[in-house]
Parts: structure tokens; C-alpha cells; sequence
């Protein structure tokens, strides 16, 4: 009989780099669009000290043996940095181009006259000057597209918002999931991110362990919230949740969701999106001929997720990976295939604890989600790990290693703000490689990307008529430009 073993999918689950859906939700009391920026203001404080240092492109987990994380050149390798600030550097590609690739990362737009008129008259002559100018653009409206578009991007949300069609769950025992439900599961995730980003606090610990979320009458069911006074219709409403059972991100139906199968989680797939997302340590692809669905139970005797897993990764060319993917993903065994919240499977007690493997900052143990998100948030490759995407979304292509000192300058900001996301989005404006190599094809309304025609990178490249031209394997998103 042919032997079935799991393997993670996640090779499968490349990320698309989307736009936001232009739906806006002034949650605080933000500027209207529009409004005239000045160069004042200073951002998140709080002194975090020096940031860990980087080495480059992620590591991989290569699959059989005994081997390692993959640490590698994408390893933390000490403490601190150069020392070297970019504070009063001129901007190399000039104040409007500067202006605009800021402009074009966080509103998606062409820099207003009031943006132009600033580096026109020299108020946005230095590094320093862009910081400051891309922390009031924060508080601009507008941002809310240029960060929601990070967060679709990053998680993988318009893949989830088609979940109902692409990879629809079981309908006897999830009826409720349908093309609605799944798209309000993405739009709350990117909500709640631009939320904690602009809004709320701006801080990584918020984002990942949060115990609120953001609502409508069809999600309220997935949170067992129905009835709830305000939660009617379509509109996102803020709502309290069990910090003992939720907290942040990765205990939203979007992620849960999107990393489980029609009728049965799966701990490896989630697990695989903690390692590349949060970890960015990419994962190595199966041996060939290897089955990576779960095997239905054996024996008609009731079993959890996490007792199959277990015998059908017993084999010693599965342990390489499952050692570090699979503790990840049992940590939110507490949910089913849709994000509900259950204390049973089976009838039998789910055992969500685990400990982290592979790191160099050390073993944590954990027991389910809310306490796995905790430990991500205070994990330095996780740190590391959020610099890393916003630099690579900010710059439009996936980093190597000559990028690892654009990583360690941005972190240095995030690291010394208490991670503060604004002050990362601000600190990412001050690396080499986004002062010398503006967003590739993010344009406006028309299509035309950055005035480089001749900029290129793995997604697309700029043509002499200043057109996005997507690469081999990418295709145009029509409402961002963006090659996807």
C-alpha cells in the first residue's frame, strides 16, 4: 500500500502582490485626503535599542535529515549596526522623486501640489526631511490604501477573498461559508492591520496579539458574537474577544480559513505560513511522490488532527521539515476549517502547546494560539522578518543578499521605536535601496509607472513609454499597476 504522508504546501501559496479593494473606513481621526502636509511631527517613541542584524535573503528548510532552520545568510548575526545615519544625506534621486515613490507606496497615487510645492521649495532636502514628510503622510487618509495593500499582499487576502469558489470548504458541515463570508474574512484582516498600523498604538505586539477584531453580521457567526447590539449587515464594527481563545492576526478567519483543506485543518499548512511569513524562511518543496494530503483516520476510532499528523510524519524524510512546521501550526488546532472557535475535535481534548524550533534566539514553548502569538511578537526573526516585507513591498521585488544592509537600516528604526510600524514604514524611506530605487510599476490611475524606464525586477520592469510590463509567471492587477 502506498504510504501517505503530509508535507507543507506553503511553495504553493506564493504571495500576490495586490491592491487594496479602495473601500475606506476612517476608524480614527485621521486628515482628510487632501490636506496640507508640513514636515512637522516626529513619530512613535519609546527607545527599543539597537536592532539585531541581518544577513540577506531567508533561509530554507531543507527537507530529510537532521539539518537546521536554514539560518544561513538569513540569520540573525549580532547586535547593532554601523552607526552610519542617512539624517542629513541629500536625497539622491531628488526631492519630487523622492516625494513621488513615497507617495506612490503609501496613497498609490501621484504626489498633490501641496507634496510637490514641499520639495519644490527645499523643505524635503535630506533623508531626515523625507522621514518626517512620510510620517505626516501616514496620517493622511490616503495611507489606508497604500497599507491595506501591504496587508493584502503580505497575507495572501485576495486569494482568501475567492476561497468560496477557488477551494470552497464542505457545504454540510460549513453551509454558512460562501463568497460573502470569505470576502468579509479578508476585509476584516486587512482592516484590523490598517487599523493598528495608523490608528491604534502602531505597534507589532498589537498586531499580533490584539484581543479585538473588526466585524460585520456574517463574521459576528464565526466569532459566535450573533446578535451583538450594532453588528448588522455589511459594515466592519470593532468588537472585544476572549483574549484567552483570540488574539491578533493569526486567530482571524482569514488566516484560518486560508491555510485549512474543506473539511479538515491543516497544521503543516498553517505552520508553513508562520516559517515563511513571520520567520521568512521559505520551505522546501516535497521528494517526489510524496502525498500531502492528510490520510483519512485508519480506524473508525475518534482521533484528533494532531494524532494523524503525528503517525503519518513519523517517516525520517518528513522530520526534516514537520520538526519545525508542525508545532507551529498545532498551536491553533483550536480552530476549524473555518475559523471557528472549538474546544474539542471529536469529542476528544485538543492539545494546542508546542515549543518553537530552529531559531537562534531560542526554544519558546507555547499552549495555543493567543500564547504563540505572544512569542512571535517578542521574536527577533519575526522582527526581522516584518522589516523584510516592508522593504520588499516598498521596492516591489523579493530581496537577496546584497539587500541585507537596507534590512539592518530599516530594523535599526523599527528596533529603536519599540517596533513601531509607522517608524519601520518611515525607516524604510531612509534605506540606500529605496532612496536609489523608487517602487517598481506603481502607478496611478493611467497605468504609467515610475519616470526609471530602466529599472527591472523577478515581477515586471518599466518600458521607455513608462508602461508596467510584467515578467514571465506575473500578470498586471488593472487597479494598482502592481505586477501580481
Amino acid at each position: 500500500m502506498r504510504s501517505h504522508v503530509t508535507w507543507s504546501r506553503c511553495a504553493l501559496m506564493l504571495a500576490a502582490l495586490a491592491a487594496c479593494d479602495g473601500e475606506r473606513h476612517l476608524l480614527g481621526d485621521r486628515l482628510d485626503a487632501g490636506s496640507t502636509l508640513g514636515t512637522g511631527g516626529t513619530g512613535a517613541g519609546g527607545a527599543g535599542g539597537e536592532a539585531p542584524r541581518v544577513g540577506g535573503s531567508g533561509g530554507t528548510i531543507i527537507a530529510g535529515g537532521s539539518g537546521g532552520a536554514g539560518a544561513g545568510t538569513g540569520g540573525i548575526t549580532g547586535l547593532g549596526g554601523s552607526g552610519t545615519s542617512a539624517a542629513s544625506r541629500p536625497l539622491p534621486m531628488g526631492a519630487r522623486k523622492a516625494v513621488t515613490a513615497v507617495a506612490r507606496l503609501l496613497w498609490q497615487v501621484a504626489p498633490d501640489a501641496s507634496l510637490l510645492g514641499m520639495a519644490d521649495s527645499g523643505a524635503v532636502a535630506t533623508a531626515e526631511d523625507l522621514r518626517k514628510v512620510t510620517l505626516r503622510m501616514l496620517i493622511d487618509a490616503r495611507a489606508q490604501t497604500g497599507v491595506g495593500a501591504f496587508y493584502r499582499w503580505w497575507l495572501d487576502l485576495d486569494r482568501v477573498a475567492t476561497l468560496a469558489t477557488a477551494q470552497p470548504k464542505d457545504p454540510v458541515l460549513f453551509p454558512q461559508f460562501t463568497a460573502d463570508l470569505a470576502a468579509a474574512m479578508a476585509t476584516e484582516t486587512q482592516t484590523f492591520g490598517t487599523y493598528v498600523t495608523l490608528d491604534g498604538d502602531g505597534l507589532f505586539a498589537t498586531l499580533l496579539s490584539a484581543p479585538f477584531t473588526f466585524v460585520n453580521q456574517a463574521l459576528a457567526g464565526i466569532y459566535k458574537l450573533d446578535g451583538l447590539d450594532g453588528v448588522t449587515g455589511t459594515a466592519l464594527r470593532r468588537v472585544a474577544l476572549d483574549p484567552t481563545e483570540r488574539a491578533g492576526l493569526f486567530t482571524q478567519p482569514a488566516f484560518l480559513a486560508g491555510t485549512s483543506h474543506p473539511v479538515d485543518t491543516d497544521p503543516s499548512l498553517r505552520g508553513s505560513f508562520i516559517q515563511t511569513k513571520m520567520f521568512c524562511q521559505a520551505i522546501a518543496l516535497p521528494p517526489v511522490g510524496v502525498i500531502i494530503q492528510l490520510p483519512p483516520p485508519a480506524t473508525p476510532t475518534p482521533s484528533t488532527t494532531r494524532q494523524r499528523l503525528t503517525e503519518s510524519v513519523s517517516q525520517p524524510q518528513c522530520e526534516g521539515c514537520h520538526q519545525y512546521l508542525d508545532p507551529l501550526g498545532l498551536a491553533f488546532e483550536h480552530f476549524d476549517p473555518i475559523g471557528q472557535f472549538r474546544a474539542t475535535e471529536n469529542g476528544l481534548v485538543i492539545d494546542a502547546s508546542g515549543q518553537t524550533v530552529g531559531l537562534q534566539s531560542g526554544v519558546a514553548t507555547f499552549d495555543g494560539a493567543p500564547q504563540l502569538a505572544a512569542v512571535l511578537a517578542k521574536t527577533p526573526e519575526a522582527q526581522v522578518c516584518m522589516s523584510r516585507k516592508w522593504i520588499e513591498y516598498a521596492v516591489g521585488r523579493d530581496l537577496t543578499d546584497q539587500d541585507s544592509a537596507a534590512i539592518n537600516d530599516a530594523h535599526r528604526w523599527f528596533a529603536r521605536s519599540g517596533f513601531n510600524l509607522r517608524e519601520l514604514i518611515a525607516g524604510v524611506t531612509q534605506t540606500d535601496l529605496f532612496l536609489t530605487n523608487p517602487p517598481l510599476c506603481t502607478p496611478g490611475q493611467d497605468q504609467t509607472c515610475n519616470d526609471n524606464p530602466i529599472l527591472a525586477s523577478l515581477h515586471g520592469h518599466c518600458t521607455e513609454g513608462l508602461r508596467c510590463v510584467c515578467g514571465s509567471g506575473w500578470s498586471l492587477n488593472s487597479s494598482t499597476g502592481r505586477c501580481l
